[in-house]
């Protein structure tokens, strides 16, 4: 049964998000199943609005995304089914109303294991943040770890006391995308992809959501060599010395040997890039070299995983209205202007706890924001004075 006619069907695909339908989230920090994006823990709710044209209001990442002029996790999403099912989002929204969808995408999390710092990161996501948060007197996050079986995962129990388990249907899967911690140190995600090569569904779209420093074993390779539809997500902040600042202490040029490494074996790569207060400065710079590299690109907004979301410190927003006002100054493009357009007194407080993190985060380090970002040093120096 057709649900609307055509015009109708196309007016509330304009609200839809299918991924919803399809797709889920497997997160072991804290463990978590579900679209994390939607707020909204009532899932057949969200759906029921979907169908019926509604904006839930727990997708307002999605919504604020869109306002601002970027792609949001909806519309990519939307993207994805379109080109796995090679059908319309009306036909598509047509199969969710008749209950036809079946969970086909996957974004799995199977550890934070990770040799990197990136600024807006934490131990939740990284070990060499909880072994930096462990020296300087904190109780970091946990690592946890999974195992992996034939039917899904499961934590392992000497990381964590859990039966959870987390279903993945090996041979009707058709997307999965592995998140971190590093998503290429994770043991069990290449066994995931050898349960894939085990029946035989190696047209499954992989995707690894990488920090880009990785290094594959021969065996990886192979196993790389054998998913057609396989690729790399570099996450990617900056060039050069902001690149290294943001993620450090990982390498701009180990970044870029491995971009060629795929561009040699013809492998699929993409970047997405953390949107802060600490690279908005240098936003226009990194969409000039993706466009320049010809490197498809999705901007994220920060979102601080070491503190909690009323303390965002590394928000577009977590800025002076005079430090606003000068970034625009220096770079006054649309991009830069919609991520800076509301201030309030909330934006002035973090500020001052930004400050005070990034001087406690920089020492450390061992490292100083003026050797990496001079530009962006040079404009909070004043204010960042208080605290040195």
């Amino acid at each position: 049964m057709q649900i609307d006619d055509n015009k109708a069907a196309e007016e509330k695909t304009k609200n839809f998000c299918g991924i919803i339908f399809y797709g889920t989230e497997y997160r072991i920090s804290p463990h978590f199943q579900g679209m994390r994006c939607c707020q909204d823990r009532d899932t057949a709710k969200v759906q029921r609005e979907f169908l019926s044209g509604i904006r839930p209001d727990g997708c307002n990442w999605c919504w604020n995304a869109e306002s601002n002029g970027s792609e949001s996790f909806r519309q990519l999403s939307n993207r994805t089914l379109d080109h796995l099912f090679d059908k319309s989002l009306i036909n598509i929204r047509q199969e969710c109303a008749e209950q036809k969808n079946e969970i086909v995408s996957y974004k799995i999390e199977t550890g934070n294991l990770c040799n990197a710092t990136c600024v807006t990161c934490g131990s939740r996501f990284s070990s060499a943040w909880g072994a930096l948060e462990r020296k300087n007197g904190l109780e970091p996050f946990p690592q946890r770890r999974v195992l992996i079986d034939n039917d899904g995962m499961r934590f392992d129990q000497r990381t964590f006391d859990s039966d959870e388990f987390f279903k993945i249907n090996y041979n009707t899967a058709k997307f999965i995308n592995f998140l971190g911690g590093e998503t290429t140190l994770e043991k069990a995600n290449w066994e995931i992809l050898k349960r894939l090569i085990d029946v035989g569904n190696t047209d499954c779209n992989i995707s690894f959501t990488t920090h880009g420093n990785f290094d594959l074993s021969v065996e990886q390779k192979l196993i790389v060599s054998k998913f057609p539809n396989l690729q790399f997500n570099f996450s990617i902040d900056g060039v050069d010395k902001v690149f290294q600042y943001l993620r450090y202490p990982l390498s701009w040029e180990k970044c870029l040997a491995n971009l060629q490494y795929c561009k040699d074996n013809n492998i699929e790569f993409s970047a997405a890039t953390v949107l802060s207060n600490l690279s908005i400065l240098y936003i226009d710079k990194l969409v000039a070299w993706f466009d320049e590299n010809q490197i498809s690109y999705h901007i994220n907004y920060a979102v601080n995983h070491q503190h909690s979301h009323k303390h965002n410190l590394f928000s577009c927003y977590t800025l002076s209205s005079r430090v606003k006002s000068a970034i625009i100054d220096r770079n006054p493009s649309d991009l830069v202007k919609n991520a800076l357009s509301r201030h309030s007194q909330a934006d002035e407080d973090r500020y001052q706890l930004f400050l005070q993190d990034l001087v406690e985060k920089d020492r450390w380090k061992g490292i100083s924001v003026a050797d990496y970002l001079p530009e962006f040093a040079e404009i909070i120096q004043e204010d960042l004075s208080k605290y040195l």
